[in-house]
């Protein structure tokens, strides 16, 4: 058999495999329950663990992962994917995770102003706040910069938390080609960043 031939074999298990995330998904679609029991189970420890790192409180993680699978059962007709869903959970639970924060950020600066005259060096400067979002851009330009793929690698394992055997298994990477790679990407962005190290540009 040609490696052509290998190929199409396997992309043709997974469009027509049920027990394969794309197999599961289209059941989904048609609100088959026992279908999303069984990708609960497959993906929910990472999910969570991903929520857990990023948010580093057990409820709101548990909250954050139940909110991506609900939204997985609302809006499967409309998810896109080549093989896995893992990334889509993720990315979505990252969402969630960072509209939550947003929400409990402007929740505690609300419930700060009352007594901000008390306290006015406990606030952020303009200025601080400035510098703060320069960095962000340029963290999101480096992060932009990357291929596709170092772009989800750097989302898995620093976003998102996981480790190399998680992120590869997600990927379909060896764990030293993810170690290798995401060492590669650090790198990458500590160049792209250094002017910020040494204390930002004029």
């Amino acid at each position: 058999m040609s490696d052509s031939q290998g190929v199409g074999d396997a992309a043709a298990t997974l469009l027509t495999d049920p027990d394969t995330d794309i197999g599961l998904l289209r059941r989904i679609v048609a609100k088959d329950s026992d279908a999303f029991d069984v990708l609960y189970a497959r993906h929910v420890r990472t999910v969570y663990r991903a929520a857990l790192a990023r948010v580093r409180s057990v409820p709101d993680a548990e909250e954050i992962t139940q909110e991506a699978f609900v939204t997985l059962w609302r809006r499967a007709a409309s998810v896109q994917l080549n093989e896995s869903l893992l990334p889509w959970l993720l990315a979505t639970a990252r969402y969630v995770a960072l509209n939550r924060m947003r929400s409990d950020a402007s929740r505690l600066a609300h419930l700060a102003d009352a007594d901000l005259e008390a306290r006015p060096d406990g606030a952020p400067t303009a200025e601080d706040r400035y510098e703060q979002s320069r960095l962000a851009a340029a963290i999101a330009a480096a992060v932009a910069a990357l291929s596709a793929s170092d772009q989800a690698i750097y989302r898995l394992c620093i976003e998102d938390g996981l480790g190399y055997a998680e992120a590869a298994t997600s990927l379909g990477l060896t764990h030293g080609a993810v170690r290798n790679r995401l060492s590669r990407v650090r790198k990458s962005l500590r160049t792209e960043l250094k002017d910020y190290e040494k204390g930002g540009r004029a």
